[in-house]
């Protein structure tokens, strides 16, 4: 399905170029095809330039991680850094997956694994990336009331009266209301029992996941919120358990 509607879509939009080029090519007293070849090549530019940016995006990312000493799992670096704190890993959609707790007790993670399909709550603080320590990003929309609180503090502006204090419910991959990509990289990642305060008397503690979103899978060259276009946001994501 998806295969056929690429193919039909690039028709329509291939067809769309040649009639644009002859309309323009009527105005300009110039051949359609040699207006159509112009048009073809000014979308090749547009398109190098939005892999551009998503290059620059990704190379920021992984500065911000080697400047933490987190490294890319299974593409460690040699000689091997002796102030390893961290891993993170690369999803399908291309979203940067780092377990800022992962080193928590084997008790304390033994969790249920998140499968696609299953029904999850969770807190989340949405930033807008630049580069840097995550700490050092600008929330642009959480459900975690200390941080609203923290927000309108810093910014009595900033419109925080419809952002929500609950945990945030979905159905892993299959739910319009969030990112994709952001979903895909909740998959495999371990739920807890919904208490917050890790190893403590045994409590199963949830992975604290932070999922950097480049551009293109994030909201691509639209404003969003406060979010400028072509951004890169990053969500760190708590607390999620697996609703029944």
């Amino acid at each position: 399905m998806d295969n056929k509607f690429g193919v039909t879509r690039n028709l329509h939009y291939l067809c769309g170029v040649m009639k644009l080029g002859a309309k323009i090519a009527r105005g300009a007293g110039r051949s359609p095809a040699a207006v159509v070849v112009a048009v073809a090549v000014a979308a090749l530019v547009a398109c190098g330039g939005a892999d551009d940016t998503v290059n620059s995006a990704q190379a920021n990312i992984v500065k911000a991680f080697e400047t933490q000493s987190v490294y890319e799992r299974g593409n460690l670096p040699d000689p091997l850094p002796a102030n390893i704190l961290g891993y993170f890993d690369i999803t399908e959609r291309g979203a940067y997956r780092y377990i800022v707790n992962e080193d928590r007790s084997a008790k304390s993670r033994g969790g249920r694994v998140i499968a696609a399909g299953d029904s999850i709550a969770f807190m989340f603080d949405a930033r807008v990336f630049t580069s840097g320590a995550f700490d050092s990003q600008q929330t642009f929309y959480t459900n975690i009331d200390a941080r609203i609180k923290e927000v309108t503090g810093n910014n009595p502006q900033f419109d925080t009266r419809h952002w929500p204090n609950t945990p945030l419910r979905i159905k892993v991959g299959d739910d319009p209301s969030i990112l994709k990509a952001l979903q895909e990289a909740l998959i495999k990642c371990v739920a807890g029992d919904g208490n917050p305060e890790n190893d403590r008397d045994g409590e199963i503690a949830s992975d604290q996941v932070r999922v950097y979103l480049t551009p293109n899978i994030a909201f691509g060259n639209r404003v969003v919120y406060s979010v400028p276009a072509n951004s890169t946001i990053v969500f760190e994501v708590t607390d999620i358990e697996i609703i029944e």
